[in-house]
């Protein structure tokens, strides 16, 4: 190959690899707090993760591993994380600045309600501990080869919505849904909802819940709670938090009454 034919080709070859540079310099990153490897909430997250930058120009998304809803939006309060998976009640404690959140607020705003959040508890067979008030001033351990049971926490359910309005709601596990189970069981559900920092801008808002719902085969593909994720459920008495604009804007087009 002639000289000057070598040199064309080597700077044709920088500047494109210059070219590619600055277009990674620009691509912009969002960070999705989930939890912990073992829960609902990474390999959703990875799922999600996955469908943005596929499909929101210019960004690329990544699933952070935390310790679940209260470190969540502490890195969505700091500016760490863009998105983040949250209980509702949780949710609630960092916008009011309560609980966990008393040394700092949380500008946390709704991006969509997710999936029912059922609480399981359990004790030790034999104890006598039926419901949740039974556990005052005891302790519980399990391990190899110990059988447990269920236990009847419906009666929390009126505190906790005390405290977060009418989040909480009794639901029953019909008996045998597991093994040794021989009764129905009643447990307190709360929703886990995606939340954003209020300075998200509404057009990011809103695209990020759009390409949630124009993808939901591809969530239920990583995790069945996915097929959760319905127009249905997006109510604002599902969520304490104030909805993002731009989430409100997408719901209002689809014809959502919230």
């Amino acid at each position: 190959m002639p000289q000057r034919t070598i040199q064309f080709v080597g700077v044709a070859a920088l500047a494109a690899a210059l070219c590619a540079g600055a277009a990674l310099a620009q691509e912009k990153t969002i960070a999705i707090a989930t939890g912990g490897t073992g829960g609902v909430y990474y390999p959703l997250g990875g799922g999600l993760a996955n469908i943005l930058s596929k499909n929101l120009p210019g960004y690329q998304a990544t699933a952070e591993v935390t310790g679940g809803s209260v470190d969540n939006l502490k890195l969505i309060g700091s500016g760490q994380s863009e998105i983040a998976f949250s209980m509702a009640d949780a949710a609630l404690d960092a916008l009011k600045g309560e609980d966990k959140f008393k040394a700092n607020k949380v500008p946390v705003r709704t991006l969509m309600i997710l999936y029912p959040n059922r609480m399981h508890v359990v004790t030790i067979e034999g104890t006598g501990i039926t419901k949740m008030a039974d556990l005052k001033g005891k302790r519980l351990s399990t391990g190899s080869g110990v059988k447990i049971k269920l236990i009847d926490h419906s009666d929390v359910v009126d505190k906790m919505n005390a405290k977060y309005g009418k989040l909480y709601v009794t639901d029953v596990i019909p008996a045998r849904t597991y093994p040794g189970q021989d009764t129905d069981n009643k447990i307190s559900t709360v929703w886990n909802i995606l939340v954003a920092n209020e300075k998200m801008p509404d057009d990011i808002a809103y695209a990020v819940v759009k390409i949630i719902f124009d993808h939901k085969p591809d969530l239920v593909a990583v995790h069945k709670e996915a097929d959760n994720i319905d127009y249905k459920y997006q109510l604002t008495g599902n969520s304490p938090v104030p909805w993002h604009p731009g989430a409100l804007k997408y719901f209002a087009e689809k014809g959502v009454k919230m």
